[in-house]
Protein backbone atom coordinates (compact mmCIF):
# COMPACT_ATOMS: atom_id res chain seq x y z
CA UNK A 1 0.00 0.00 0.00
CA UNK A 2 1.47 3.26 -1.08
CA UNK A 3 0.33 7.21 -0.34
CA UNK A 4 -1.31 8.63 -3.52
CA UNK A 5 -2.02 11.50 -2.87
CA UNK A 6 -1.66 14.26 -0.09
CA UNK A 7 -3.61 17.18 1.03
CA UNK A 8 -1.65 19.43 2.81
CA UNK A 9 -3.99 22.29 5.37
CA UNK A 10 -1.29 24.86 6.41
CA UNK A 11 -1.85 28.67 7.82
CA UNK A 12 0.59 30.54 6.02
CA UNK A 13 3.56 31.24 8.97
CA UNK A 14 6.74 33.10 8.82
CA UNK A 15 9.47 30.78 9.73
CA UNK A 16 11.85 33.52 10.73
CA UNK A 17 9.23 34.66 12.92
CA UNK A 18 9.12 30.96 14.16
CA UNK A 19 12.50 30.68 14.49
CA UNK A 20 13.10 34.07 16.44
CA UNK A 21 9.98 32.44 18.84
CA UNK A 22 11.88 29.34 18.88
CA UNK A 23 15.49 30.73 19.88
CA UNK A 24 15.09 33.48 22.30
CA UNK A 25 18.66 33.66 23.37
CA UNK A 26 21.91 32.65 21.66
CA UNK A 27 21.60 29.15 19.48
CA UNK A 28 24.30 27.22 21.27
CA UNK A 29 22.02 27.81 25.18
CA UNK A 30 18.70 26.66 23.26
CA UNK A 31 18.37 22.93 24.44
CA UNK A 32 16.29 22.22 21.05
CA UNK A 33 18.17 23.79 18.56
CA UNK A 34 19.54 20.23 17.79
CA UNK A 35 15.84 19.32 16.82
CA UNK A 36 14.58 22.07 15.21
CA UNK A 37 17.94 22.70 12.45
CA UNK A 38 16.64 19.15 11.44
CA UNK A 39 12.95 19.69 11.45
CA UNK A 40 13.04 23.65 9.38
CA UNK A 41 14.18 22.28 6.06
CA UNK A 42 11.10 20.07 5.86
CA UNK A 43 8.68 22.91 7.07
CA UNK A 44 10.00 25.11 4.53
CA UNK A 45 8.78 21.95 1.75
CA UNK A 46 5.28 22.01 3.52
CA UNK A 47 5.19 26.05 2.47
CA UNK A 48 6.76 25.71 -0.94
CA UNK A 49 4.51 22.39 -1.36
CA UNK A 50 1.26 24.94 -0.72
CA UNK A 51 2.18 27.30 -3.01
CA UNK A 52 2.54 25.19 -6.27
CA UNK A 53 6.44 24.20 -6.11
CA UNK A 54 6.08 20.67 -5.20
CA UNK A 55 9.32 18.25 -4.78
CA UNK A 56 8.56 15.00 -6.26
CA UNK A 57 11.58 13.20 -4.57
CA UNK A 58 11.32 15.00 -0.90
CA UNK A 59 7.80 13.58 -0.61
CA UNK A 60 8.32 10.17 -2.13
CA UNK A 61 11.21 10.24 0.69
CA UNK A 62 8.55 10.85 3.54
CA UNK A 63 8.69 7.40 5.06
CA UNK A 64 10.00 3.92 4.53
CA UNK A 65 9.78 0.49 6.64
CA UNK A 66 12.75 -1.60 6.48
CA UNK A 67 12.92 -5.49 7.29
CA UNK A 68 15.37 -7.77 8.12
CA UNK A 69 14.42 -10.27 5.07
CA UNK A 70 13.61 -7.39 2.40
CA UNK A 71 16.24 -4.86 3.33
CA UNK A 72 18.99 -6.22 6.16
CA UNK A 73 17.95 -3.73 8.90
CA UNK A 74 15.77 -4.93 11.78
CA UNK A 75 12.59 -3.19 11.41
CA UNK A 76 14.01 0.41 10.92
CA UNK A 77 11.75 3.10 10.12
CA UNK A 78 13.23 6.27 8.26
CA UNK A 79 12.36 9.17 5.85
CA UNK A 80 11.83 12.84 6.98
CA UNK A 81 8.84 11.55 8.91
CA UNK A 82 11.04 10.47 11.87
CA UNK A 83 12.24 14.10 12.37
CA UNK A 84 8.52 14.92 14.15
CA UNK A 85 9.45 12.37 16.66
CA UNK A 86 12.07 14.39 18.74
CA UNK A 87 12.01 11.74 21.70
CA UNK A 88 11.00 8.17 22.31
CA UNK A 89 8.37 7.21 24.63
CA UNK A 90 10.95 7.07 27.19
CA UNK A 91 11.90 10.57 26.99
CA UNK A 92 15.25 10.09 25.46
CA UNK A 93 16.56 11.30 22.33
CA UNK A 94 15.97 9.88 19.34
CA UNK A 95 18.62 10.07 16.29
CA UNK A 96 16.33 11.97 13.92
CA UNK A 97 17.81 9.25 10.80
CA UNK A 98 16.06 6.69 11.76
CA UNK A 99 13.34 4.66 14.33
CA UNK A 100 14.13 1.00 15.41
CA UNK A 101 10.29 -0.32 15.23
CA UNK A 102 7.50 1.22 16.10
CA UNK A 103 7.76 -0.26 20.12
CA UNK A 104 9.40 2.93 21.21
CA UNK A 105 7.48 5.47 19.75
CA UNK A 106 5.67 7.94 22.53
CA UNK A 107 1.93 7.56 22.74
CA UNK A 108 -0.46 9.98 20.70
CA UNK A 109 -2.14 11.14 23.91
CA UNK A 110 -0.82 13.10 26.68
CA UNK A 111 -1.90 12.29 29.61
CA UNK A 112 -0.77 15.12 32.61
CA UNK A 113 -2.27 14.63 36.24
CA UNK A 114 -4.62 17.17 37.70
CA UNK A 115 -5.76 17.47 41.26
CA UNK A 116 -9.45 18.90 41.75
CA UNK A 117 -9.92 20.34 45.44
CA UNK A 118 -13.37 21.07 46.58
CA UNK A 119 -13.11 23.28 49.26
CA UNK A 120 -16.74 24.04 51.43
CA UNK A 121 -16.95 25.40 54.88
CA UNK A 122 -13.33 24.25 55.81
CA UNK A 123 -13.64 20.93 54.36
CA UNK A 124 -11.86 19.47 51.27
CA UNK A 125 -12.41 16.61 49.35
CA UNK A 126 -9.40 16.05 46.74
CA UNK A 127 -10.76 14.22 43.21
CA UNK A 128 -7.49 12.78 41.23
CA UNK A 129 -7.79 14.02 37.58
CA UNK A 130 -6.52 13.06 33.98
CA UNK A 131 -6.25 15.24 31.18
CA UNK A 132 -5.61 13.42 28.14
CA UNK A 133 -5.07 15.53 24.76
CA UNK A 134 -3.59 14.45 21.51
CA UNK A 135 -4.31 12.13 18.21
CA UNK A 136 -7.64 10.63 19.37
CA UNK A 137 -8.82 9.40 15.65
CA UNK A 138 -9.29 10.14 11.90
CA UNK A 139 -11.84 11.86 9.99
CA UNK A 140 -12.63 10.60 5.99
CA UNK A 141 -13.57 12.29 3.46
CA UNK A 142 -17.06 11.03 2.00
CA UNK A 143 -16.08 11.92 -1.47
CA UNK A 144 -12.38 11.65 -1.73
CA UNK A 145 -11.99 9.17 1.00
CA UNK A 146 -9.03 10.99 2.38
CA UNK A 147 -8.13 10.84 5.44
CA UNK A 148 -7.44 13.33 8.29
CA UNK A 149 -6.03 13.02 11.91
CA UNK A 150 -8.71 14.51 14.72
CA UNK A 151 -6.85 16.33 17.65
CA UNK A 152 -9.09 16.65 20.84
CA UNK A 153 -8.82 16.50 24.51
CA UNK A 154 -10.64 15.20 27.71
CA UNK A 155 -10.44 15.37 31.39
CA UNK A 156 -11.59 12.24 33.72
CA UNK A 157 -11.53 10.89 37.06
CA UNK A 158 -8.36 8.88 37.56
CA UNK A 159 -8.08 5.51 38.32
CA UNK A 160 -6.52 4.92 41.33
CA UNK A 161 -5.60 1.44 40.62
CA UNK A 162 -2.28 0.50 39.34
CA UNK A 163 -1.62 1.06 35.73
CA UNK A 164 -1.09 -2.25 34.20
CA UNK A 165 0.48 -0.89 31.16
CA UNK A 166 3.07 1.13 33.26
CA UNK A 167 3.61 -1.94 35.66
CA UNK A 168 4.39 -4.49 32.10
CA UNK A 169 6.75 -1.50 30.46
CA UNK A 170 8.19 -1.63 34.07
CA UNK A 171 8.56 -5.52 34.46
CA UNK A 172 9.80 -5.42 30.98
CA UNK A 173 12.73 -3.33 31.52
CA UNK A 174 13.80 -4.61 35.37
CA UNK A 175 15.54 -7.74 33.72
CA UNK A 176 17.03 -5.50 30.80
CA UNK A 177 21.13 -4.74 32.20
CA UNK A 178 21.58 -2.26 28.52
CA UNK A 179 18.66 -0.08 28.74
CA UNK A 180 17.14 -1.04 32.06
CA UNK A 181 13.95 1.61 33.18
CA UNK A 182 14.60 5.11 32.76
CA UNK A 183 11.69 7.46 33.78
CA UNK A 184 11.56 11.23 34.51
CA UNK A 185 9.15 12.53 36.85
CA UNK A 186 7.93 14.44 39.98
CA UNK A 187 7.31 11.30 41.95
CA UNK A 188 7.90 8.07 42.16
CA UNK A 189 5.15 5.98 40.34
CA UNK A 190 3.33 3.20 42.88
CA UNK A 191 4.04 0.61 40.24
CA UNK A 192 7.96 1.18 40.27
CA UNK A 193 8.06 -0.13 43.83
CA UNK A 194 6.19 -3.27 43.33
CA UNK A 195 8.95 -4.77 41.12
CA UNK A 196 11.52 -6.74 43.58
CA UNK A 197 14.34 -6.52 41.42
CA UNK A 198 15.67 -4.01 39.10
CA UNK A 199 18.59 -4.20 37.56
CA UNK A 200 19.59 -0.93 35.51
CA UNK A 201 17.48 2.34 37.47
CA UNK A 202 18.36 6.02 35.98
CA UNK A 203 15.40 8.38 37.45
CA UNK A 204 15.71 11.96 36.59
CA UNK A 205 13.61 13.98 38.56
CA UNK A 206 12.03 17.72 38.50
CA UNK A 207 10.81 20.20 40.53
CA UNK A 208 8.54 23.00 39.40
CA UNK A 209 9.38 26.21 41.25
Amino acid sequence: MSVVTIIIYLRMINLNRLRNQIYPYDEVECYLSWWIDELEPVLQEFIKASRGKVDKDFWRNMFKYHTLKQYGSPKAIDGWIVKFYPYNKDGKRNTLKELIGSGMLPSEVLKVDLLHSDVNKGAVVNTPLELCAGFIGLDQDEKTFALKPRMGWMVRKKDNMLSQSMLAKFQEGASDRFDGIYIRVDSIPAELLTIPKIDKLSIECYIEA
